[in-house]
């Protein structure tokens, strides 16, 4: 077999939110691949990217490689003046602009492209076709190929990503950038049976914590000097534990109102508070906890993924996460 690119190696579910397409930032709080963010001006330490991940799982290299990366408003059709120009419009962008790059068999690599203030990615630009909190919904579409393997596409609404490979959709949700943070917790479902492949479904919800057992505060106390154990129960905040700014303690809050958006995203399965999947003997596959969190400072949320299969509970893990101000993140994390 010759080489064979693609962007979806596998058909994702939905197809509208492939992982082969993201946003890549550096320097920037919102680290989210699904929210590109306005008016992010590039330096030396900052930058925002839009990335198509394509692969070859032929039997030879694929060389002179391009991946096109377009941007549409959402909209009930497309519409060419709905094309972002900071993708390049309807045109799109094609990646690298000159001679393609070589893809090895069996392997897999980034193409990026600036989608920052220096392509025009801001708020001006962007004007009326925002919404009254700044946001603006859109998908973004990409298209791999070489000389021998795949087309340039010169139309991108006759792109199917729901079954070329070689496309890809994700939508997105354009964000200003003072947007509040979000949480992108990463980490693994695996196959508990090392003899068989397990139908499993993954589950998320938050829970409100009452009462913390001791080792759950002394993961918390282990934070930064700014926080720490005790045994009165701070005024409104949860027994055991409070922060101490300029010698002064404040509690630790559980929050008022659960994540509307909470989620888990797990690679080439999907995205939602339920995600089933397919895990072959010994597989190990990512999954990230989303959601985006309001602007509480000194609040603990707590969240529980479950494994199961069938109606069996076969494994699981809590998370905790906890709004801190930013510049106590700077000082000293305590050791030991």
């Amino acid at each position: 077999m010759a080489a064979s690119l693609y962007l979806n190696q596998t058909p994702p579910n939905p197809w509208w939110l492939s992982p082969a397409l993201s946003v890549v930032k550096v320097g920037l709080t919102n680290l989210d691949g699904g929210t590109p963010l306005l008016d992010v001006v590039p330096s030396a330490t900052v930058s925002q990217h839009a990335r198509g991940e394509a692969g070859n799982d032929g039997t030879t290299d694929a060389t002179d490689v391009h991946v096109q990366l377009w941007a549409h408003v959402f909209a009930t059709a497309a519409s060419p003046s709905l094309w972002l120009a900071s993708l390049g419009g309807i045109a799109g962008v094609s990646i690298p602009a000159g001679t393609g790059a070589t893809i090895e068999d069996g392997q897999e690599q980034p193409f990026d492209e600036p989608w920052d203030a220096g392509s025009g990615l801001t708020t001006a630009e962007l004007g009326p076709l925002l919404n009254d909190d700044g946001q603006l919904h859109c998908c973004m579409f990409g298209n791999v190929y070489s000389p021998t393997d795949g087309q340039v596409v010169t139309d991108p609404t006759t792109l199917q990503p729901a079954t070329n490979r070689h496309h890809a959709q994700r939508n997105m949700t354009i964000s200003p950038l003072n947007t509040p943070a979000v949480l992108n917790f990463m980490l693994f479902a695996g196959n508990p049976d090392p003899e068989r492949e397990q139908d499993a479904r993954l589950e998320v919800a938050e829970i409100t914590p009452r009462k913390l057992p001791n080792w759950q505060l002394a993961e918390l106390d282990r934070l930064g000097p700014w926080i720490r154990r005790t045994r009165r129960t701070p005024d409104g905040g949860l027994p055991g534990i409070e922060f101490v700014i300029d010698g002064k303690p404040q509690p630790v809050r559980t929050a008022r109102r659960p994540l509307r958006d909470l989620a888990i995203a797990v690679d080439d399965a999907g995205e939602g508070r339920a995600v089933k999947l397919e895990l072959g003997v010994e597989e190990a596959r990512r999954l990230h906890i989303c959601a985006e969190l309001p602007d509480q400072e000194f609040v603990l949320r707590m969240f529980d993924v479950t494994q199961f299969a069938g109606d069996r509970q076969v494994g699981g893990v809590r998370v905790m996460a906890l709004a801190v101000p930013e510049e106590l993140l700077k000082k000293r994390v305590k050791r030991g």
